[in-house]
């Protein structure tokens, strides 16, 4: 029996699903979308467009998160 290492490419509308699993913390889809387009303290989701529609997977999420955390704050906007 063969394994099969394929990767699971999910549309951004799928990603919010797969980001609850991973965070426990709901997700909307405008945010996926916005973290594809422009990012968070310069870090950007990976992602690519086929079937006509842009994908990303479980890893580059993963790698994202990690990414973002390690990411300096940036010093111009605030929480207010």
């Amino acid at each position: 029996m063969a394994v099969s290492n394929a990767t699971r490419y999910l549309k951004l509308a799928e990603a919010p699903a797969e980001v609850k699993r991973l965070t426990g913390e709901p997700c909307c889809r405008a945010t996926v979308f916005r973290w594809r387009k422009q990012g968070i303290r310069g870090v950007r989701l990976r992602c690519i467009f086929f079937g006509g529609a842009h994908r990303t997977t479980r890893e580059w999420l993963e790698e994202f998160f990690v990414a973002v955390a390690a990411a300096p704050e940036s010093e111009g906007r605030t929480n207010a």
